[in-house]
């Protein structure tokens, strides 16, 4: 949840803007039962997810956990408290969720990806029918509908993450795909891009330098049958020319300096690539479009995400 205090667009009073846990508007509804509602059981919540700090109320429950700079309404017991044994407390101690993953995946839906102006009706019907959780590592599964960047590797350069669902819903809608595109994903880190895609494109590559990633996507898109994917192991600044040129190309991380000239001419004409240029802390969406020998590029939309390997801006000489 990013906002302020006072009243958000949901009727509810407190700390809430946008949140998986967000209710559906209507009536208006005190802060306890928005607890109760809650869905998300920060007991699961791990330590290397970067300064997680926790608030518990009178009853050893949390009220809500800061993430980075971001909050998030919860409900579940602190971890390490001793706790009454109910139903709630017995799937929790099972490594359950207060509410099954489809659940998650649709207020995912709901209140990150529609009110995004992610419009492609085909974006939502895919992320719907992959199973996030499932290409994160089980310490997190907890937390893999949150809006936010989830961290599965740290790569050489900066961390591997899986981009939050709203940037890559609008990445994805940014690609303009028709049902007979052949795309590459490059960075497809556990395959979760590349799932997704696969919903929506007749044919999904997806390159990634890191084997232990390599293994991971393969496995995970075949736990899923995403039996149109594929997935290559190469260096991702030089992209994959074997199985090009391409419909569209991702980049499912961003870019510091200038894209390769080597990737760019792997579209066909036509082609479409959408990356984001900057960091982890300020960077906007960018889409280039091939027409003929030449490359047009415009602005799509304000995003930050980490640098993938081998794209890091170059060193400048100083006198």
């Amino acid at each position: 949840i990013i906002g302020g205090h006072g009243r958000n667009r949901t009727g509810v009073y407190g700390f809430a803007v946008r949140c998986v846990t967000t209710p559906p508007r209507g009536p208006k509804l005190s802060r306890s039962h928005f607890l109760r509602q809650s869905f998300v059981a920060c007991r699961h919540m791990v330590p290397h997810q970067s300064k997680i700090s926790v608030a518990q109320t009178r009853a050893g429950h949390v009220s809500h956990v800061k993430l980075g700079t971001q909050y998030y309404l919860c409900h579940g017991p602190v971890p390490g408290k001793a706790q009454s044994r109910g139903p709630a407390s017995e799937a929790l101690s099972q490594g359950g969720s207060m509410v099954d993953t489809a659940t998650q995946r649709l207020n995912m839906i709901e209140s990150q990806v529609r009110p995004s102006d992610v419009v492609d009706r085909r974006i939502p019907i895919a992320m719907r029918a992959i199973p996030r959780e499932r290409f994160v590592p089980p310490e997190i599964q907890a937390i893999a509908y949150m809006d936010t960047d989830l961290q599965i590797g740290s790569g050489s350069e900066s961390p591997r993450v899986l981009l939050a669902p709203r940037v890559l819903a609008k990445m994805i809608q940014h690609l303009e795909l028709e049902s007979t595109d052949i795309v590459l994903v490059i960075g497809c880190t556990t395959g979760y891009s590349t799932a997704v895609l696969s919903q929506i494109a007749q044919t999904v590559v997806g390159l990634e330098q890191d084997i232990d990633l390599v293994k991971a996507s393969t496995s995970n898109l075949e736990r899923v049958e995403a039996d149109n994917t594929a997935i290559v192991q190469g260096d991702l600044t030089e992209g994959h020319a074997s199985e090009g040129p391409y419909d569209a190309i991702l980049l499912n991380g961003a870019i510091a300096d200038e894209l390769p000239m080597a990737i760019l001419d792997q579209l066909k004409d036509g082609g479409r690539l959408v990356a984001i240029v900057g960091d982890q802390m300020h960077g906007r969406c960018m889409q280039w479009r091939r027409i003929g020998e030449t490359f047009d590029s415009r602005w799509l939309f304000d995003a930050a995400a980490p640098v993938l390997p081998g794209f890091s801006a170059n060193p400048q000489f100083e006198f």
